[in-house]
Order: structure tokens, then C-alpha cells, then sequence
């Protein structure tokens, strides 16, 4: 045979596809499961998958529900023991490629964030270069006063929170 005939053959002997709603009674973040129960029976579910890439925590891609939040899935070959989430209504968080990056940054406040430091930092140069221009050592309009940087006491940056950054619904590696 074909190798686009054996492609359709393996294709037509995969055996059914079941989908139903359901909502999400509680997740296992560890195992990447969640428990879900049925809409249309109300029968209790577990071990739902919520992985569909297995062993290869390299490429691990997980979107984890909010508990209380409808889904959809699907049993393989109609079997209730061989079931994954394939919709979500609501994400409580998401996990690409592992997590020890932590989350995904906030550019919007990291933009605020250095461009507040930016600023800061070009005022204190601006006042640099002023003093550096005014202040003659030894010059006897000067002599005696002592040196000083700025003519006002500046304030220190805040620094900057980890979490005033990351957005820690979305985790990648």
C-alpha cells in the first residue's frame, strides 16, 4: 500500500470520538488532571486529562480551568476512562515549557518602571553636569564652600517588586 493509503486506513480505524460539556470540580496542577462532572448526566469524572503532550516535560503546554468553570471533553474510543479537556470558558492559569522562569512580564509596568528610573537617573546627570559647570575648585567665588552634588536632597528610586512585573497566571521555561 500507499503510504497515503495506509494514512487514511490508520485514520478510519481510530475507533469514536465522545464530547460532552461538563464543569471542572477540582484540578491537580501536580499530575495535570482535573475531576469534572457531566452536565448532561451530572456523573462525576476523574482523571480528565489537561496535558495533551505526554511524557516530555520539554514541550509541556498546559491551560489549567477555573474550579466551577465549564469545559469540554472528549472520550477516546468512548472510553470514560480516557478522557481530555479540549474547551475552556475560564483559564486560571497557564504553563508553557515549565516554570522556572516564573511568569511572563507586564511590559506596560516595566515600561513605567524604567522609564521612571530613566528619568531619574537624567536628573541627577542633568544636575551633575549643572554643578560640574558652576563649581570650579580653588576659583575664589568658591573657595571654602564645600562640594556638594545637588542643591536639594534627592529621593531614592523605589525599587522594583518582582511581582509589580510578572504576571504569574502565565509561567513559561
Amino acid at each position: 500500500m500507499t503510504k497515503l493509503a495506509d494514512a487514511i486506513k490508520h485514520l478510519a480505524n481510530r475507533g469514536n470520538v465522545y464530547d460532552t460539556n461538563a464543569n471542572v470540580v477540582s484540578v491537580d496542577k501536580t499530575a495535570n488532571i482535573c475531576v469534572v462532572t457531566l452536565n448532561n448526566t451530572g456523573e462525576e469524572i476523574v482523571d480528565v486529562k489537561l496535558l495533551s503532550i505526554i511524557d516530555n516535560p520539554d514541550t509541556k503546554f498546559v491551560i489549567y480551568p477555573v474550579v466551577g468553570s465549564d469545559v469540554s471533553i472528549v472520550f477516546l474510543d468512548n472510553d470514560m476512562h480516557d478522557a481530555i479537556v479540549v474547551k475552556i470558558s475560564e483559564v486560571d492559569e497557564i504553563l508553557l515549557r515549565g516554570d522556572q522562569f516564573g511568569g511572563l512580564i507586564k511590559v506596560a509596568e516595566l515600561v513605567t518602571k524604567l522609564n521612571a528610573t530613566e528619568n531619574k537617573l537624567n536628573d541627577l546627570i542633568g544636575k551633575w553636569n549643572s554643578f560640574c559647570t558652576v563649581y570650579v575648585p580653588g576659583s575664589p567665588s568658591t573657595l571654602g564652600l564645600p562640594a556638594t552634588l545637588t542643591t536639594s536632597e534627592e529621593t531614592t528610586l523605589t525599587p522594583t517588586v518582582r511581582g509589580d512585573i510578572e504576571n504569574v497566571n502565565i509561567k513559561h521555561g
